[in-house]
């Protein structure tokens, strides 16, 4: 592995069984990855899938059977008892069980873990330890028994104990497990400001999708394989996966789009929908190019499929960028695709709904003197009726608009297509938002 060198952790084709005989189970499979110094990379999985056993081996806690595993510099494949112990005083660990001694204060407890990593003077040792237990919130209760202290405070104990010898690297198991929303928060705060401060390694086992903001990496284990953070995303979406992998036939996206009725149509947007909702309140830290390719796909037939139900000649998306002062046109019949139209915010009719944030609609186009009849001029078409809703973020900021172009029967757009329309566009919305997060578009939202 190139340039992996002098990484704290470097794990290369790593196996590992339980049982033995007709019972031999494999746990891990071929994992293969790389967690540089200062990195908080959190493991993520089901049950069973090995995410503790991946933590016990590169703490140390037990040898490699099969493949490499280089920690702190030290190959711990083949290596000895004494190998293994000189690692592990290198190391914080945090357990799930807090594995305190409850007839011991909080500033013994703490104590112990300077201990372990070498001697000192006994004032020396509890100078530390108040210190480090004032760090995390607990300088009132340092000569307070572990057994007088709550699950939250026990588990900061804990953290202050795996911290206060300045580790090189900690090794945290389901340190949230038993903590209350507020409670979790609070103790990987605590955790990512105070080994950030030191360039700590942390590798963090979780189940909690609470606390993986903090992550500068998500590794995601699924039978023991090491996937993407994006290949959990998208296991988790048994639907999306029937949309995007499972047809026998293999059919192109837009096919499977194109055969559907409103009610089904509806479905599947919807479910894309909460997935890309997940997306958004899971992470900032993907960029993944197969999920942008998926959602610029998706985009592209779903807003076209929307004008197909709504019975428009035309359905056009355009991006809100506020620091150029533009509307970048993303999706339009006949663009070719990855190319994109820029035009002043100020100007034309999806301009004024991304100006005032509502909804414009127009009977005759050449009424209006928003209306700009180059464009008809260039591309050959006549419009007539126009529907233009804005899409708002999370935080309520318009950065894209929809667009509606002549109704088939020839009518202009009414009141019953404004609302049909909008309970599309809220989906649109949430997927363009997801594709804006992980592509890094130049289409910027207003802060």
């Amino acid at each position: 592995m190139p340039g992996s060198a002098d990484a704290p952790v470097v794990v290369e084709n790593l196996n590992h069984y339980y049982g033995k005989g007709s019972l031999r189970r494999q746990i891990l499979h071929d994992v293969t990855t790389t967690i540089p110094a200062g990195e908080i990379v959190i493991v993520t999985g089901p049950s069973g899938s090995g995410k503790t056993t991946l933590l016990t081996l590169v703490g140390a806690l037990r040898a490699p059977q099969e493949g490499r595993l280089r920690v702190l510099g030290h190959q711990l494949d083949g290596a000895n008892r004494t190998a293994l112990e000189d690692v592990r005083k290198r190391i914080g660990f945090i357990f799930q069980s807090h594995n305190l001694l409850g007839a011991l204060s909080a500033s013994q407890n703490v104590q112990l873990g300077l201990r372990v990593s070498g001697r000192a003077p006994r004032a020396e040792l509890r100078r530390r330890a108040e210190a480090m237990l004032e760090a995390v919130g607990l300088g009132e209760h340092t000569h307070k028994l572990a057994e007088q202290l709550s699950g939250g405070q026990r588990q900061r104990v804990a953290i202050a104990r795996a911290l206060v010898g300045e580790p090189v690297m900690v090794l945290a198991d389901e340190p949230t497990a038993s903590l209350d929303k507020a409670s979790g928060r609070e103790v990987v705060d605590r955790m990512q400001s105070l080994a950030r401060e030191r360039g700590t390694t942390i590798l963090l086992v979780t189940h909690d999708n609470r606390i993986l903001d903090v992550a500068d990496r998500i590794l995601h284990l699924e039978d023991g394989k090491l996937a993407t953070f994006t290949d959990a995303v998208i296991a988790n979406t048994q639907q999306m996966m029937h949309l995007l992998a499972q047809n026998t036939e293999r059919q192109h996206i837009e096919q499977l789009v194109d055969a559907m009725d409103e009610t089904a149509f509806r479905g599947t947007l919807q479910e894309l929908t909460q997935q890309s909702q997940k997306f958004l309140e899971a992470t900032a830290l993907a960029s993944d190019e197969a999920y942008q390719s998926m959602l610029e796909q998706s985009l592209r037939v779903f807003t076209r499929r929307v004008g197909e139900l709504l019975e428009a000649e035309r359905a056009s998306l355009f991006l809100v960028d506020r620091e150029r002062q533009q509307l970048v046109l993303r999706v339009a019949q006949d663009m070719p695709e990855g190319e994109h139209v820029r035009i002043p915010l100020a100007s034309g009719i999806a301009g004024a709904a991304a100006m005032s944030g509502e909804v414009v609609r127009v009977d005759n186009a050449y009424a209006d003197p928003r209306f700009n009849p180059a464009v008809d001029a260039e591309t050959g078409f006549r419009t007539r009726s126009m529907l233009c809703l804005p899409l708002q973020d999370r935080s309520g900021a318009v950065f894209a608009v929809t667009q509606l172009l002549n109704r088939r029967d020839g009518r202009p757009f009414d009141e019953q297509d404004t609302r049909r329309y909008a309970e599309f566009a809220a989906s649109l919305s949430v997927l363009l938002e997801s594709l804006v997060k992980v592509g890094g578009t130049t289409a910027r939202r207003a802060p």
